[in-house]
């Protein structure tokens, strides 16, 4: 391990900071020239294949923000952290130095976040909630069949809203568990409920523990973001969030209330 040492804002223990950035916000084209200097050959070369400058553009922001967070913590240049991924695609830090924090990122459309836990195993997820959709045609196709007969009973309005709010949580789970998409969705449920935490069921032999999971959700209109994360404590799971332009300017970590499960931001 290195000697390098935690600087600026120490984790909280067992707690997560959320970082996001409204890509609208880093679009100075000396600041994206900055991003791009972050970039290894292959994230160049990733970045060069996407079609669209929109996309090309919150990849930037992506990549930005993930190293920029990673050196909120560490004495280490943004562009000096070396990323590889696992068998699954999930990608690690294998330099300069191990990092035991856990890490993720996620990306809707204009909006980018990244997670850091003082924990195990931590997943996050982002979704553009203003996009038009069928929800329980979808939910049928991939959810559990508690989590369709639930929004079954809602109205067209809550469906929607508890959709989203399902989907972001199956995402931000499996990644958390690092095993993508090959985790089936119908295989683990989540049951919602007013002023009270979110939990997850297990429907099949996926040899996990749900008592070792904690949930929060948050909503930065139009967005809807989900964090998992497995811990052994009991109680509300401390958890800071932040806005981050890379390389220009950071919020400070504001704590959130996570009692209920649940926790509300604005931009």
């Amino acid at each position: 391990m290195s000697d390098r040492q935690v600087r600026n804002h120490g984790l909280p223990p067992g707690g997560v900071d959320l970082w996001y950035t409204p890509v609208a916000k880093a679009c100075d084209a000396q600041l994206l020239e900055a991003y791009r200097s972050l970039l290894t050959t292959a994230e160049s070369q990733q970045a060069a294949r996407f079609v669209f400058d929109k996309h090309r553009h919150q990849y930037l922001v992506t990549r930005a923000l993930v190293r920029t967070t990673l050196s909120h913590y560490y004495d280490v240049q943004p562009e000096d952290w070396v990323f590889a991924p696992d068998e699954f695609g999930k990608p690690h830090v294998v330099g300069p130095i191990k990092l035991p924090l856990a890490f993720n990122i996620s990306h809707s459309e204009g909006l980018v976040i990244c997670g850091v836990a003082d924990l195990p195993l931590l997943g996050v997820d982002v979704e553009r909630v203003d996009r038009s959709i069928q929800p329980l045609t979808i939910a049928k196709r991939f959810f559990a069949r508690p989590e369709v007969a639930y929004l079954d009973r809602l109205d067209e309005i809550r469906r929607r809203e508890a959709f989203f709010q399902i989907w972001t949580l199956k995402e931000a789970y499996i990644k958390a568990c690092g095993k993508g998409f090959s985790l089936p969705l119908a295989d683990f449920a989540f049951q919602l409920a007013p002023d009270a935490p979110t939990t997850i069921a297990f429907l099949a032999d996926l040899q996990d523990d749900p008592q070792r999971w904690q949930f929060v959700q948050l909503q930065l209109a139009p967005y809807c973001l989900a964090i998992a994360a497995r811990c052994e404590q009991r109680g509300a799971l401390p958890l800071r969030v932040g806005q981050s332009v890379p390389l220009h300017e950071a919020d400070v970590l504001q704590a959130l209330d996570t009692g209920g499960g649940k926790s509300v931001v604005a931009l």
